[in-house]
This record gives structure tokens, C-alpha cells and sequence, in this order.
């Protein structure tokens, strides 16, 4: 997807997520979001730094398009958003579970070797 306009650019940032889905997330309507992403209307600041803010995304990329400096795709930020959304227990368990995948990859590519 061309990332020309802000609107593909807010599309790009909800990924797989449906538009319901994210405009509850985001703390908008979904027709809100769906006007946003046509270029119908402009988003206001305060979503805008919503975005930047729950999903790690480079103000300047939002704003003006272009190459993204980060190196997160759309998964992984929203990834961190969800892991910042959980309750500390949550946290811990993603933390635990990412660990243990590490290790195990780890440990393929050492038998590997």
C-alpha cells in the first residue's frame, strides 16, 4: 500500500486490524476512522499523538510521509501497544513467553551449527 496520504499512513499503523476494532482501540467511531483513512476528513492533534504515542510511531513518518527511521513494522508496534495495554500480570507473561522462544530459537541454531 502507497503511503502518499495520512490516511494510507493511519492504515498502515491498524494493520490487520479491522476498523472497528481499532477506532475502539484509538477512542474514536469507526466512521471517524473510515473518513480518516479516505482523506475525508483530518484527524485532530490529540489522535495523532495518540497514535505516535500507544503504537511507537514516528511522528515524522506520520505527519510527512516517507521512509519510516524506526524499524518496527505494523505488528511489532502494535505488539508493544498491546503489551502496553495489558495489566503488569499480562506483561509478565508475554515477557516470560518471549523468553522462552528466544531460547528455544537459540538453541535450534546452536544444534544446527
Amino acid at each position: 500500500m502507497p503511503e502518499d496520504t495520512l490516511g494510507q499512513r493511519i492504515a498502515i499503523i491498524r494493520g490487520q486490524m479491522t476498523q472497528g476494532d481499532f477506532a475502539k482501540r484509538v477512542g474514536i467511531g469507526r466512521n471517524t476512522l473510515i473518513r480518516y483513512e479516505r482523506g475525508d476528513n483530518e484527524p485532530s492533534a490529540s489522535f495523532l499523538q495518540k497514535l505516535i504515542k500507544d503504537f511507537g510511531v514516528d511522528p515524522q513518518w506520520l505527519l510527512l510521509g516517507g521512509e519510516p527511521p524506526m524499524e518496527l513494522s505494523p505488528r511489532e508496534s502494535a505488539l508493544i501497544a498491546n503489551y502496553r495495554a495489558s495489566p503488569e500480570k499480562g506483561r509478565r507473561s508475554v515477557e516470560t513467553m518471549a523468553s522462552v522462544l528466544a531460547e528455544s530459537q537459540t538453541e535450534k541454531m546452536k544444534k544446527a551449527e
